[in-house]
């Protein structure tokens, strides 16, 4: 018997919005990238270049005149505005974590690359990346598809893949460029950030290049204060963020072989918080990131090419939170922790594309190794004279993993079928894995696609992808020793038994060419996401699930541990549409529908996984002795976007852009769940939020871009018991230069 408990209502308000966008009757520029260029080249759906307009998968593209005319400081902030993703966390203080969900998937389902090197945190509990990290100024173009990719990009592919490159030199000779963006917003608080390039190309196609990006935040009270009551103490702060990168580049562009090696350093401090509504003064995170790349691309001919590309990453945090002052005289709560984070990964991957004749072929193989350290170290005097000490390390089990995989690909027209079939195209890919630790995966990819006349594209896919467990979820050493009988189950937190997370991605849309320079498109998805990981209390099996805790004279609990307990269902819409109205007016929305299930089943395997314990799921505080289903996605909501500009082109431009976001549901943490207290639903409401913006080319070299957020001042939350920025100004000088040179 399945048991239902609801999460979420379906958004009614959402779809009164989407009705009558709906209705919006335009002639349509291309949805699928930030400027009018029906011809903008995309490799990441295929990593063969295809033109957007011709791609049967839903692709956005920003280039690099998009990005110089914006004042986002992050990159969260840049890609909210698209169809089908939701960055939690990019309308807080600078600083905060940024989490990007694309169509219903987690967090750590969108595989992100950066010069071909993906980016995660190896050391982290579930390897998702923080987009924070990834500097904006640096960025020279971004390409993200959206729907499962995991036969071309392995791992963390379920929710889609964004691609990311930084700036190279533009001509032969010296070339530059500098920016400062500053802007100021919430009470007092404000971020400056200085930009600055450099880069030399050689005649004879030799280039460097050198970047240098800071931000500075002073920020804002991260949390909520919800305290009213002015006699209890309260010691809060403002959460400052500090950042620094650092890349050089140099690398070799010929005409039939093209090379890129780069360093690239990265620096963040961070102050953050103890938990949603409360603040913490003394608790602090460093990061640090050093990251090599390289890439060869041999092309003999023009119907071959091999591609070689690769890098090594190592990261780490450094958390430490002193002992924080609890009362007006000065007293603290005599604690001390600090924890060391350490995360290596490797990656390499090789291709071949070969056109014969009507057909197009990718092969390939890469592999991945992942390592990583944790150090953990916890001092308290708060119950003198008891003094505990505990340390913790991952040393001795030094955490690894290694991935293999070989992949091929065909784009296959239809006039290599039959006569008749032009209009048709099928292009499939499947990918074989082998992980160290969580086994073998077979992905693929079925995408066929017909064109109805010669202004649309009506296309279908079918994919399945996989993510691997973290490092963190398989070898966590924690055991739980029961204190009425003192042993162990022997059960670990880590779980060497996961499988890796598996998903099924169904996607069918229409592009429709409306004009030379329009595009109208519209898709309906469907994700399913098997083995879904969970965080699970264990509990005595032998004692009925309403006694568990109730009997102080013994221990019934048996520890924790990450298990598969669960299926997550996503399924919505997307519409996207960018209007030329005139000569000089612009339009661009979007609209995305996102709702979805997590199916919990009860099983033998499952009971093998927690060592015959009773489980109970920290994320719904549910005991899984039987099947349950969940309605609604955590921190996913249906949004809308408008955007009308007036342009005068090459001299300035200004707009208004409206952004809505849909109720939706987060969690907080509920000591009544069970004898320990787990995650509960709670509802955030929704908001609209209005942007103005300009942008001004003073000179052939300077240029000046604005921003307005929040106009009104709408008070909104993104995260339960966290604060956003509200109303802010944003200003951006950016300066070019380039010299010819022999």
């Amino acid at each position: 018997m399945i048991r239902e408990k609801h999460m979420n209502r379906f958004h009614g308000n959402t779809f009164a919005i989407i009705i009558c966008l709906s209705f919006i009757r335009t002639s349509a520029l291309p949805p699928d990238s930030m400027t009018v260029n029906l011809k903008e080249v995309s490799v990441v759906a295929t990593r063969t270049e295809k033109d957007l307009a011709g791609t049967g998968r839903s692709v956005s593209v920003i280039t690099r005149e998009d990005l110089d005319k914006n004042t986002c400081t992050t990159l969260g902030e840049l890609i909210a505005t698209l169809p089908g993703i939701t960055v939690a966390g990019e309308g807080q203080t600078p600083g905060a974590t940024e989490s990007v969900f694309i169509r219903g998937a987690n967090s750590n389902q969108t595989a992100v690359f950066l010069d071909g090197v993906r980016i995660s945190d190896v050391s982290s509990v579930n390897n998702a990346p923080d987009l924070a990290e990834i500097p904006v100024s640096s960025i020279e173009r971004i390409e993200i598809i959206r729907g499962c990719h995991s036969s071309l990009y392995g791992s963390s592919a379920i929710g889609g893949v964004i691609r990311i490159t930084t700036k190279r030199p533009l001509q032969p000779g010296w070339s530059g460029e500098t920016s400062l963006t500053g802007g100021i917003f919430g009470k007092s608080a404000g971020t400056i950030n200085p930009f600055a390039t450099l880069s030399y190309d050689w005649k004879n196609g030799i280039y460097i290049s050198a970047i240098v990006d800071h931000t500075s935040t002073k920020g804002i009270d991260a949390t909520l204060d919800t305290v009213s009551d002015p006699n209890i103490f309260k010691n809060r702060d403002r959460d400052n963020w500090r950042k620094t990168n650092a890349t050089f580049q140099a690398g070799y562009s010929g005409n039939k072989v093209k090379t890129h090696v780069a360093f690239e350093r990265t620096i963040m401090n961070t102050d953050i918080d103890k938990a949603a509504f409360t603040d913490d003064d003394n608790y602090t995170l460093d990061f640090n990131r050093s990251l090599y790349t390289g890439s060869i691309e041999y092309k003999p001919v023009p119907s071959l090419a091999l591609n070689v590309s690769g890098g090594y990453s190592e990261s780490g945090r450094h958390a430490v939170n002193d002992s924080s002052i609890v009362s007006a005289d000065g007293t603290t709560d005599h604690q001390f922790t600090e924890d060391h984070y350490k995360g290596q990964s490797a990656n390499a991957d090789v291709n071949i594309i070969w056109i014969p004749g009507k057909i197009q072929l990718l092969g390939g193989a890469s592999f991945t190794l992942e390592k990583m350290r944790q150090d953990n170290f916890l001092y308290s005097a708060a119950f003198p004279p008891f003094i505990l000490v505990i340390h913790s390390s991952l040393d001795s089990i030094r955490p690894h993993a290694e991935t293999v995989a070989g992949y091929v690909q065909a784009e296959i027209p239809g006039s290599f079928f039959a006569d008749g079939l032009e209009r048709f195209q099928l292009t499939g890919s499947i990918r074989f894995t082998q992980h160290s630790i969580s086994g073998d995966k077979i992905t693929f990819e079925i995408n066929p696609s017909l064109k109805l006349g010669e202004k649309s594209l009506l296309y279908f896919c079918y994919s399945t992808g996989f993510n691997s467990p973290s490092l963190y979820q398989l070898y966590a050493p924690e055991k739980y020793y029961t204190w009425d009988a003192n042993y162990t189950t022997g059960l670990t937190r880590g779980n060497r038994m996961l499988k890796p997370e598996y998903a099924q991605s169904f996607e069918f849309g229409l592009k429709s060419t409306l004009s030379e320079s329009s595009l109208f498109t519209i898709s309906l998805f469907k994700n399913v996401n098997d083995n879904q990981i969970e965080y699970a209390y264990l509990w005595n099996p032998a004692i009925p699930e309403g006694e568990i805790g109730t009997d102080f004279n013994r221990d019934d609990y048996r520890g924790d541990r990450y298990i598969n307990a669960g299926k997550q269902t996503s399924y919505g819409g997307e519409i996207s549409i960018i209007s030329e109205l005139t000569k000089h007016w612009h339009f661009r929305g979007t609209i995305s529908l996102i709702n979805g299930y997590l199916d919990y089943n009860y099983s033998l395997l499952l009971k093998d996984q927690a060592g015959g314990n009773t489980i109970q799921l920290y994320n719904t505080g549910e005991f899984l002795t039987s099947s349950s289903r969940v309605y609604g996605l955590i921190r996913r909501p249906s949004t809308a976007f408008a955007e009308l500009q007036y342009r005068q082109q090459g001299k300035w431009s200004a707009g208004i852009t409206i952004r809505y976001s849909g109720s939706r549901d987060d969690v907080f943490y509920d000591i009544t769940n069970g004898p320990f207290g787990s995650l509960s639903p709670v509802a955030v409401r929704d908001y609209t939020l209005t942007d103005l913006q300009g942008t001004c080319q003073l000179t052939k070299n300077l240029q000046v871009s604005t921003r307005m957020e929040n106009i009104f001042d709408t008070r909104y939350s993104e995260i339960n018991g966290f604060r956003c920025r509200g109303r802010g100004v944003y200003l951006k000088l950016q300066y070019f230069f380039r010299n010819q040179g022999q």
